[in-house]
C-alpha cells in the first residue's frame, strides 16, 4: 500500500473540509485517495482521468464492495480530482507573479519503490499550509465509531461468521482502551507489541487468547486501516500450559452408547464414527448419505466448507432402518416426507 506524504495528505484534508465533508469522515476519503492511488500505481493507469476512476470502480464491484462504500469512493477521488486542479491553477497564478512558494503537491509527485518512499523536496523549505494551520492529529479521544463500522463492514463482505464479528469487535475495543482511544491514523505496530505484552504480562492470559487477540487486530490493520502490518517482534508470548486431554476407552465408549435409546444411540454412534460436531450431525439430510459408496457428505462444516467422511459398516443397516421408520411413519399420518432431521416415534 502506498504511503502518501504528509502534505499531500493535508492539502486533501483542507479541501474537503472547504467542500463541507464532515470532519468524522475525513479518514475515510482519505483512504480512498489512497487506495485510488495505488490502483492506478499498481496497474500503471493514467491518473486524475475518467477512465482512472471507471477502472477503479470495476475493480471495486469485482472485489463486491457495497454500493454505499462505491459511492463514497467515487466522490472522494472526485473530490482529490477538483483539489489537484485547484491546486494547479493555484500554482499557475504564483508562476505568473514569480512569487516564491512551496511545491503544489500532485497526485504523481511521490516516488514508490515499494520498501521506502523518499520525501518530497520543497523549493523554499516548508509547506504550502502554515504550521498554525496544519490539521492535528488526536493522540487520545479520538472518535471510533466510523471505525467499528468499516470493520464490522470488511467481516461481512468476506461472509465470516457472528462469532467471528463479535470476537474481533471485541479485542479491537479492548485495544482501543489500551491506546486510550488514539487517532486510528496514528496507531503503529509498536502499539500492537505493547497490547500484546500486557496481555501476556499483566493479564496472564493463556496462549490461544493471546494469539486471538493477534490474528484480530492483524485484520483491523490490514482490512480498516489499510495498513500492513510488518514484522512484530519483541512481543512477550503466553506461556502454554501443558494439556493431557482425557480419551475415553473403546470399551467405556461402547458402555455409554449401549444405555442409550433410539435415536440418540444412532446419533452418538454417528457421531463417534463419523467425527461429527452435534450442529453437523442434526442438519443431517438424506441426500447427504450415499450408501451405495459408503460415504457422508457434511455442508457447511466449521468455516462453512463442505467435507466427505466414510460411514462405519457397523452403522449403515442401522441408518437404512431409521429412513424406513421415518418413511413409514409419514405414509401412515398421510404427511409427505421431508428428508432431513431425526424423527423415530416407536420402540426398539
Amino acid at each position: 500500500m502506498l504511503q502518501i506524504p504528509a502534505q499531500l495528505t493535508d492539502q486533501f484534508t483542507t479541501y474537503i473540509g472547504q467542500q463541507g465533508i464532515p470532519a468524522g469522515q475525513h479518514r475515510y476519503y482519505l483512504k480512498w485517495m489512497r487506495y485510488y492511488l495505488d490502483f492506478c500505481h499498481k496497474y500503471h493507469i493514467e491518473q486524475g482521468t475518467d477512465m482512472s476512476l471507471s477502472a477503479f470502480l470495476k475493480k471495486l464491484n469485482e472485489k463486491k464492495q457495497p454500493a454505499q462504500l462505491q459511492n463514497q469512493a467515487t466522490q472522494s477521488v472526485q473530490l482529490f480530482f477538483a483539489c489537484t486542479q485547484s491546486s494547479k491553477k493555484q500554482r499557475d497564478v504564483k508562476n505568473k507573479d514569480n512569487t516564491p512558494r512551496s511545491t503544489i503537491i500532485s497526485p504523481t509527485t511521490y516516488i514508490d519503490n515499494r520498501q521506502e518512499y523518499k520525501s518530497l523536496e520543497v523549493d523554499s523549505g516548508q509547506s504550502e499550509y502554515p504550521a498554525a494551520k496544519r490539521k492535528t492529529r488526536i493522540k487520545s479521544g479520538a472518535d471510533w465509531t466510523g471505525v467499528f463500522t468499516e470493520l464490522t463492514n470488511a467481516i461481512r463482505v468476506r461472509h465470516y461468521s457472528r462469532a467471528t464479528l463479535k470476537t474481533y469487535s471485541g479485542w479491537v475495543r479492548k485495544f482501543q482502551a489500551f491506546t486510550e482511544s488514539k487517532d486510528p491514523t496514528l496507531l503503529s505496530t509498536e502499539d500492537v507489541k505493547e497490547f500484546l505484552t500486557s496481555l501476556a504480562v499483566k493479564r496472564q492470559v493463556a496462549a490461544s487468547t493471546q494469539n486471538q487477540a493477534f490474528n484480530a487486530l492483524l485484520f483491523f490493520f490490514r482490512h480498516v486501516l489499510g495498513k500492513e502490518f510488518g514484522k512484530v517482534d519483541g512481543v512477550v508470548r503466553a506461556k502454554r500450559k501443558p494439556y493431557i486431554p482425557v480419551v475415553l476407552s473403546r470399551e467405556e465408549i461402547d458402555r455409554i452408547i449401549g444405555i442409550l435409546n433410539m435415536p440418540y444411540r444412532l446419533i452418538i454412534s454417528l457421531m463417534y464414527g463419523c467425527g461429527l460436531r452435534i450442529s453437523e450431525c442434526l442438519s443431517l439430510r438424506v441426500s447427504n448419505f450415499n450408501f451405495d459408496m459408503g460415504v457422508l457428505t457434511i455442508h457447511d462444516g466449521k468455516g462453512k466448507k463442505d467435507r466427505t467422511v466414510p460411514i462405519p459398516d457397523s452403522l449403515i443397516n442401522q441408518l437404512t432402518t431409521q429412513l424406513q421408520r421415518v418413511i413409514t411413519l409419514h405414509e401412515e399420518d398421510g404427511r409427505p416426507l421431508k428428508t432431513g432431521g431425526w424423527s423415530y416415534n416407536g420402540q426398539e
